[in-house]
């Protein structure tokens, strides 16, 4: 039986930061696409080009320095994606960006539209993942997202990867236009399988729902969560919270139609819950992560809350050390500390294709032992 080694590799800030340059490439080349369908006919370099800036420039954010490390998490992706500052960012980067380029002073309305399209669907794509945006801030600073769809996945980005840099270099103005309307097709194309995304997800839930049932079980729905796996919305990762832990599973569109999910259960320490709920970053967690983390006590006795949407048993990426014990046994809170997690080897990307359209009874639940 194959099953993924351990690895005492952990996750550090380089491996945060390249995750957040290849969720940015995705950026990159939806604002150019977008830009591009957009902007005037004649101008698809120029398109190409200010969308890739304006594409990616939501997530500027992450270069910003909180008070602590819970800070930085939760207020990611909130004020630089709400739909209503980039609204009015829109006009005002049109405004000052057309005083430097004259190009930008004809067919003024195309341009605008197309600077406010490439601003707003940045944070409308992230919506999909399962980090959490902020998409009414500051009206709301609720952290939606649905999980649909992985923060890299090769089938939504490499259309749009492919014809930017073939409108890019294409030369001559037939050619030109010929690329932007190839660009408007995978345009459709990707946004087409991002619906299909939701659609996957949906059914997995269904089939799980259903096989719960079956089982005997009733759940709540904010018990149930299902993700899009690494890489792919082929696979989904479900976990069911319960009392003392929750239960996950990788359970395959294609392949799992008839089978149940087989589970791994995690254990949390959720007697620390009660001890914990006076404090502020305990709160301020518990609402970011919709009740999905869990609870453990380090060997010096440290309490560490994990995220368990972002990653999977027992590989995680985000970790934070909010308490610790006090002599008489209680907790204490103490300024929030970031750890790093465990990641997995590449065999884990292999064992996700592999599940795409092998039964969960034939592969074993990832695990590290």
């Amino acid at each position: 039986m194959r099953m993924l080694c351990q690895t005492q590799t952990h996750w550090s800030q380089n491996d945060l930061q390249g995750s957040l340059a290849l969720d940015s490439l995705t950026q990159l080349v939806l604002g150019s696409s977008v830009a591009a369908a957009c902007a005037p006919a004649g101008r698809l370099r120029r398109a190409i080009a200010y969308g890739a800036i304006l594409g990616t420039l939501p997530d500027l954010d992450a270069l910003l320095r909180f008070q602590n490390p819970v800070d930085s998490f939760v207020f990611h992706r909130s004020a630089s994606h709400s739909l209503l500052v980039l609204t009015l960012l829109a006009p005002l980067i049109y405004l000052l960006l057309r005083r430097f380029d004259a190009a930008l002073r004809s067919d003024a309305w195309r341009w605008l539209l197309a600077f406010w399209l490439v601003l707003i669907t940045h944070p409308l794509l992230d919506f999909f993942t399962n980090y959490g945006t902020q998409l009414f801030w500051p009206i709301s600073t609720q952290a939606l997202g649905l999980g649909s769809i992985f923060i890299i996945d090769p089938a939504y980005t490499l259309p749009l990867c492919f014809v930017v840099i073939a409108g890019a270099v294409a030369g001559g103005l037939q050619r030109r236009l010929s690329w932007r309307k190839r660009t408007i097709s995978a345009l459709c194309v990707s946004q087409l399988y991002l619906g299909f995304t939701v659609f996957a997800q949906q059914q997995v839930r269904a089939r799980v729902e259903a096989a719960l049932a079956s089982a005997g079980e009733t759940i709540n729905a904010d018990q149930l969560a299902v993700f899009a796996a690494p890489f792919t919305c082929l696979v989904q990762r479900v976990i069911v919270r319960e009392d003392g832990g929750f239960r996950e599973a990788y359970v395959s569109f294609f392949a799992d139609r008839q089978e149940p999910p087989i589970w791994q259960r995690v254990l949390s320490d959720d007697g620390l819950i009660a001890a914990l709920t006076p404090m502020r970053e305990f709160q301020r967690l518990r609402r970011f992560t919709d009740g999905f983390f869990k609870l453990s006590a380090r060997a010096d006795g440290a309490i560490m809350l994990t995220d368990i949407r972002m990653g999977g048993e027992p590989f995680y990426v985000f970790n934070f050390i909010i308490a610790q014990p006090l002599v008489d046994a209680a907790l204490a809170p103490i300024a929030p500390e970031q750890v790093s997690g465990t990641r997995p080897q590449l065999s884990f990307a292999s064992w996700i294709f592999r599940r795409i359209y092998t039964p969960s009874r034939v592969l074993p639940v990832p695990t590290q032992r």
